[in-house]
Formats: C-alpha cells, sequence, structure tokens
C-alpha cells in the first residue's frame, strides 16, 4: 500500500508543474491521435502509391504537428518559449513513441499488437 500512495504523490506532485503537464499532454495527445489517424493515412498512402517511406513521413509529420499545437496550446505563458518547447515535444514525439513501443515489446510482449497498430 505505501507503494501505491507513494506512486499517487508522485503523480500528484507532478500536476503542480504546469510546464512539465503541457510536455506530457503534449506527448500522450500527439500519441493517440497518431495512432487514430494511422488507418486513414495508410489507405490514403496504399491508393495514391506512396511507398512506405512517404507514408512513415506523413505519420511523423501529424504527430509532430499535433505535439506542437497541443504544447503550444497548453504552454502557461505565451511568447517563444511556447513555440521552442512545442516545437521541441513535436519533433521528439515520433522518437518517444517508437521508444515506448520497443520497450513494450521487450518486456511485455503480449502487449505489443495491441499497444500499436504497426502491427
Amino acid at each position: 500500500m505505501d507503494k501505491v500512495r507513494a506512486a499517487l504523490d508522485f503523480f500528484e506532485n507532478f500536476l503542480t508543474h504546469a510546464h512539465a503537464v503541457s510536455i506530457a499532454l503534449g506527448l500522450v495527445i500527439s500519441m493517440m491521435a497518431t495512432q487514430w489517424a494511422k488507418y486513414p493515412l495508410r489507405r490514403l498512402a496504399d491508393d495514391r502509391g506512396w511507398s512506405l517511406a512517404t507514408f512513415k513521413f506523413s505519420t511523423r509529420t501529424f504527430a509532430a504537428a499535433v505535439g506542437f499545437v497541443v504544447t503550444f496550446k497548453t504552454w502557461p505563458q505565451e511568447g517563444e518559449y511556447a513555440v521552442l518547447w512545442g516545437l521541441a515535444t513535436g519533433f521528439s514525439t515520433p522518437a518517444v513513441y517508437m521508444g515506448l513501443t520497443r520497450v513494450i515489446g521487450r518486456f511485455w510482449p503480449w502487449l505489443a499488437d495491441k499497444v500499436s497498430t504497426d502491427a
């Protein structure tokens, strides 16, 4: 029970940092929106005869755009830091997603097919 309480205290403390919450929201919403958009993007790529590299570029561009917009809009202050952190979050979203899916596939292989539409 102490571990659960410690985890909840950590999560509650995390929520008091508006900048960290903004970055986390940008990453999570971008990854989830990209999961939803992958199938229509794949259908579009197949219908137009795009290569796999073009499809991957389009999904990563979509993820970067969503990550930027969410972080920019939820950033506590306006200005250049909102833009910079939005760009950093957007461009890092594909790498974070790939890293997380590899970790899940390594330690929990039975979950790999359930967390990614790549398979």
